[in-house]
């Protein structure tokens, strides 16, 4: 019926949009999950060059059914993956079985690519009415690995510039996913919506837009930031752990790193960053290095990317200071050169 369907729209025979909303309901007379779900995929790639691309000018009314179905097509697949899983638990299933419900998940996101493309999905109707949505799906459906795909899948999919205007709506699922032990898929979509928007600003042409949401309160930094410390705070007992530190650190020096290319307002946000480290990371593991050889090179790795960035400024940070008293004595006289090498060009062109 599906590809009947199809021929009667490219034949003029019937609409796009009577098209989609039969499909939807036949969809729903397959209850078997793996059934169903394969149907909504087959769906799915038979309108996939009949949905309209952007690009290509169509009516208002055709833009909101194509929407419509795709995050209907989105959500239906999603719970039948998750009842998938509730099936195999039911029936104590081997852990093996998990595997083939894995391989399911691409073509669930499809429908998310497919909907990024879509005509007429411009930046007002994305904020107002699809992302709301799509938070909406993640919170209902209350399986953590499906809320994972589905955050992962809006990130990767979408804009760069819909998730600079969306960043406290993404930032905030981040921090409520974090909250159901799933803090290390969280770390990873933080750290993709960083590098998102740290690329969105690296364009020249973007500058002043990046600036003009950068000025409001809190700044993109510090938004980041704060999602980061929440992160941080649920991993605390784990950075206690010799093997974890150095995975519980890297979003933090991540962040470090994307601050120093693209933003102002970098120094506060990246003081305020090692700040954090200190308080979540390190004070509690006791005084002096306590830190593993290991993580211990990465701070120095990324303080001397900080040093040869901001210069001066590195002496308006005050977490600085305090951060030396956790590294090696050989670390600190490696910091001091650098910032001597950093500063004989300074010093030399004013004597």
């Amino acid at each position: 019926m599906a590809l009947t369907g199809c021929c009667c729209v490219d034949a003029r025979e019937l609409s796009l949009s009577e098209l989609i909303e039969d499909l939807i309901e036949m969809a729903r007379a397959i209850q078997h999950p793996l059934k169903s779900i394969v149907l909504r995929h087959y769906m799915l790639m038979q309108m996939r060059d009949r949905l309209p691309a952007r690009g290509r000018p169509v009516p208002a009314e055709l833009t909101d059914s194509c929407t419509s179905f795709l995050l209907r097509n989105l959500g239906d697949s999603t719970r039948l993956w998750v009842r998938m899983q509730r099936m195999q638990t039911a029936k104590r299933e081997d852990p093996d079985q998990e595997k083939p419900r894995d391989e399911l998940i691409p073509t669930i996101t499809d429908n998310l690519t497919r909907l990024s493309t879509l005509s007429g999905l411009e930046l007002e109707m994305y904020t107002k009415s699809v992302l709301p949505r799509l938070m909406g799906q993640i919170n209902s459906c209350k399986d953590r690995s499906a809320q994972q795909f589905l955050l992962d899948g809006i990130i990767q999919t979408f804009p760069d510039r819909f998730h600079l205007h969306t960043l406290p709506e993404l930032l905030g699922i981040c921090v409520m996913l974090g909250k159901n032990e799933n803090v290390a898929g969280i770390r990873g979509s933080v750290a993709l919506i960083m590098e998102k928007v740290s690329n969105y600003a690296s364009s020249a042409e973007h500058k002043a837009e990046v600036e003009a949401i950068d000025q409001s309160s809190p700044g993109i930094l510090m938004q980041i930031k704060k999602c980061i410390d929440r992160v941080l705070e649920e991993q605390a007992p784990a950075a206690q752990k010799g093997s974890e530190i150095k995975r519980v650190l890297e979003l933090p020096l991540s962040f470090i790193s994307a601050a120093l290319k693209n933003f102002s307002g970098r120094v506060p946000a990246i003081d305020a960053m090692l700040d954090s480290c200190i308080l979540y990371v390190v004070q509690p593991r006791g005084e002096g290095p306590t830190l593993p050889h290991e993580s211990q090179r990465n701070f120095e790795k990324t303080m001397t990317g900080v040093i040869d960035a901001i210069t001066v400024e590195i002496f308006q940070m005050e977490s600085f200071p305090r951060l030396l008293t956790y590294i090696p004595s050989y670390m600190r006289r490696s910091l001091s050169k650098q910032i001597v090498k950093v500063f004989s060009p300074v010093i030399s062109s004013r004597s």
